[in-house]
């Protein structure tokens, strides 16, 4: 009797094939997960830029939730178009700004922190951040958030302004004035 030898040569060939295309159709549904995030994306811009924001956090919440990518910037190719899928912080910080143009300022914030907890390095989440305090009377919240941003890059005039403005709101004149003049 032959031996069980290509009985197992099948069953390794197989499982190498049936590996393979797990393989393929995981970059195939990457792919599509990327364009579909790029569509709601586009979509939430075009709500926020008509002046629908409800629509627009709905979009961009859509976007976060089937978002393959944590916070890196990765392509996915498909027939040869590669899509790059934008990175969860970029949504964030983008919702974060459509809740701050509505005036939802915890939206805002929470936003901002969740951009920041993925990419702690991100200067304007941090500035921006300060700015949704100042205008919620977090002042002093506002500064530290201010003071991170200008720890990251000290030369941004944007910071240094809106610090200004929270040591302004709490009377603190001379250190404001040292502020906008930097």
């Amino acid at each position: 009797a032959a031996p069980a030898k290509p009985r197992r040569d099948t069953t390794a060939r197989i499982a190498e094939a049936v590996e393979a295309q797990t393989g393929k159709l995981r970059t195939m549904i990457g792919a599509l997960a990327g364009l579909i995030v790029a569509q709601f994306i586009s979509l939430a811009v075009l709500w926020r830029e008509r002046g629908d924001p409800d629509r627009a956090i709905a979009d961009f919440t859509t976007a976060i939730a089937i978002n393959p990518l944590p916070h890196s910037d990765e392509a996915y190719s498909g027939r040869g178009n590669a899509v790059v899928a934008k990175p969860k912080v970029n949504i964030y910080e983008n919702r974060a700004l459509t809740y701050l143009e509505k005036s939802d300022l915890d939206g805002a914030i929470a936003d901002f922190d969740r951009a920041i907890a993925l990419q702690p390095s991100l200067v304007t989440a941090h500035n921006n951040r300060g700015l949704s305090l100042r205008q919620d009377g977090r002042l002093e919240e506002a500064i530290a958030s201010h003071d991170r941003a200008l720890a990251i890059q000290p030369n941004n005039a944007e910071a240094w302004n809106d610090r200004g403005q929270a040591l302004k709101g709490l009377r603190r004149f001379a250190e404001a004035l040292t502020s906008f003049d930097k």
